[in-house]
């Protein structure tokens, strides 16, 4: 499906770095139904995920200590950026 256009990639050095990975994750989920990627596995979701949010999210996803196992899991994957994304409170 040529025509779907990707998602922009996620910026997560700059800016509101919980905002923009809410919008990059909203707009992800909406490319990988309209795309038909959605019901693929897990580990083609993990490296869609990865190859359309960019070099940055892959430089972040490299640091994470997730087994191979886990690097294979989308929900697994999605939760860590959400706790890296999300901003620290007291």
């Amino acid at each position: 499906m040529a025509d779907i256009r990707q998602p922009d990639e996620l910026i997560l050095l700059t800016g509101n770095v919980a905002e923009n990975w809410r919008q990059f994750r909203q707009e992800f989920e909406l490319y990988m139904i309209a795309s038909g990627h959605d019901g693929k596995p897990d580990k083609q979701k993990v490296a869609l995920l990865l190859h359309v949010a960019r070099k940055q999210a892959i430089d972040v996803f490299n640091m994470f200590t997730l087994t191979e196992e886990q690097k294979a899991n989308y929900d697994v994957v999605v939760q860590r950026f959400e706790t890296y994304c999300s901003p620290k409170t007291n």
